[in-house]
């Protein structure tokens, strides 16, 4: 490459086949010359000219005062030409924040699979390694290949917004996502985590008011449970609408974590959704008897598992999923778009009209009227929050007010006796 202030003469015929001497080269301010002269003394003359102008200009140069070496100075004359009209602040601001310089090079693919075994290896629930597993893994379908520090948030945001998922899924992904990164860092595989620098979306879960059954679907969902295999699935309904234990944890618990006697259901760290040991009470109400004293009824939770409580029928047996279904089927409840599957048979406009006329069924609903008629009764937002493991400003926001006063006697009064209309004589001796 030419130095700026230096220049040369050529010499060339012209069409005519006229001899033409040329001045070429580029001053200090990097404008470029090229100048003809029809002898070669007017074209020394004209080099010289130039010369002596950037003579004159060089010493400003020199003069000024920088810590930079020349060969530095070189560097930084490279880049002003390089870039052009683009300021140079600009330039090194993009590169420090997309460039990647990898302690140990690792592709996303390779990476990946160390980080599952490592999950495993530390005792993650099959159900957290199965999360991480799926919603990871569409980074490493996408962009295995690539180093993990190459990886830019453009990528992330590419791999966790799958097509048909719902805002709140794709920041489920951003989460696990930001998870493997952050372990990426602590192997030296990366030194940022791309997946922090992606936008985070506000949910709208929050202004969603949790769906919870009415009292008579209440009714009607334990006369069904009871009535449905020899009341099979009776423990599981009776624990989840009495004591709101979250249907994870109930996929954990069996009789050994429940004392009939005590009343109280013990959630241990390993059963636990955020591995926090707690006991849940049996809910016991008070009512007044004919004198206008307050007597405390026996927990209707007890009730209704007493009589399973010898047999220790599973909370979650053989075929549960698939009774269950069948169950809120029963009450009118399940998903309208799921056609049957059948491999003869096709629907029938009857059984087409039915599926259609199916409710969803919410997740956690069971959880949901539990924790409300928990709140309406108790009327204390932190002694409710103990009881169902959440904290006070979740059940301030989310399950005050949902239910009537006046139906959360009629909810914890609920016991098998009831349902078959029978009257109860409670004795202070019985109820305490």
């Amino acid at each position: 490459m030419k130095l700026r202030g230096t220049y040369q003469i050529t010499r060339f015929t012209n069409p005519n086949k006229s001899k033409s001497y040329r001045v070429i080269g580029t001053t200090l301010k990097g404008v470029r010359v090229r100048e003809n002269y029809k002898t070669e003394t007017e074209a020394l003359a004209r080099k010289q000219q130039l010369e002596v102008e950037a003579l004159n200009t060089a010493p400003e140069k020199r003069i000024t005062t920088t810590r930079l070496t020349p060969e530095q100075e070189a560097q930084a004359e490279r880049a002003f030409a390089d870039l052009g009209e683009y300021p140079l602040p600009l330039a090194i601001r993009f590169f420090l924040e997309n460039y990647r310089e990898p302690v140990n090079q690792i592709t996303v693919k390779n990476a990946f699979t160390e980080f599952i075994a490592a999950k495993k290896l530390a005792g993650l629930r099959p159900a957290s390694i199965k999360a991480l597993d799926c919603r990871v893994g569409f980074l490493n379908k996408k962009f295995g290949d690539k180093l993990v520090s190459e990886i830019l948030p453009a990528h992330v945001n590419e791999a966790i917004a799958q097509p048909g998922v719902t805002e709140a899924t794709k920041q489920d992904n951003r989460r696990s996502t930001s998870s493997f990164f952050s372990w990426c860092i602590a192997k030296e595989y990366c030194v940022t985590n791309p997946a922090k620098k992606t936008s985070r979306t506000r949910s709208t879960t929050d202004d969603t008011e949790p769906a919870i059954l009415t009292l008579a679907e209440v009714r009607k969902l334990l006369t069904a449970a009871r009535d449905f295999k020899n009341g099979k699935l009776v423990p599981y309904v009776a624990l989840s609408l009495f004591s709101g234990i979250r249907p994870t944890e109930l996929a954990r618990i069996s009789w050994e974590h429940i004392d009939l006697d005590a009343g109280t259901v013990t959630i241990g760290a390993k059963l636990a959704k955020m591995r926090q040991r707690r006991i849940v009470e049996f809910v016991q109400i008070t009512e007044r008897n004919k004198k206008g004293k307050e007597i405390k009824l026996p927990p209707n939770l007890r009730n209704w598992l007493l009589p399973h409580a010898k047999e220790k029928t599973p909370f979650r047996g053989k075929n549960w999923r698939k009774d269950f279904d069948a169950l809120k089927r029963q009450l009118g409840f399940g998903n309208p778009d799921l056609l049957p599957r059948r491999k003869k048979k096709r629907e029938t406009e009857e059984e087409k009209a039915s599926r259609e006329k199916l409710k969803p069924w919410t997740p956690d609903i069971l959880r949901h009227t539990a924790i409300s008629q928990h709140l309406a009764y108790f009327q204390h937002e932190g002694k409710t929050a103990t009881w169902a493991g959440n904290s006070p400003d979740i059940i301030q926001r989310h399950y005050k007010g949902l239910v009537k006063v006046g139906d959360t006697q009629d909810f914890w009064s609920i016991t098998p006796e009831s349902m078959e209309n029978k009257i109860i004589l409670l004795s202070s001796k019985r109820a305490a």
